[in-house]
């Protein structure tokens, strides 16, 4: 499962949405986080203090349901 990090919304919502729609298995790839948004894009402010935080977060909410370490899909931006 990939989910695309929404840098404008908080983690804590992102990773509910991710646990309610990816089903939990051991025989399943580890789950990915597509880095391909950034801050710029927000309608409200947001630092890159907050944004590393709920990235933070999300990663480990999302590492705690999988039970496998996130995959970071970095892109150019």
């Amino acid at each position: 499962a990939v989910h695309r990090f929404d840098p404008c919304t908080m983690a804590d919502r992102q990773s509910a949405n991710f646990v309610t729609m990816v089903p939990r298995g051991a025989g399943l790839l580890p789950p990915a986080i597509q880095l391909d948004r950034t801050a710029d894009e927000c309608h409200e402010p947001v630092s890159d203090a907050m944004v590393a935080s709920e990235l933070m977060t999300l990663i480990n909410q999302v590492e705690m349901h999988a039970g496998k370490p996130v995959i970071l899909m970095l892109s150019q931006a």
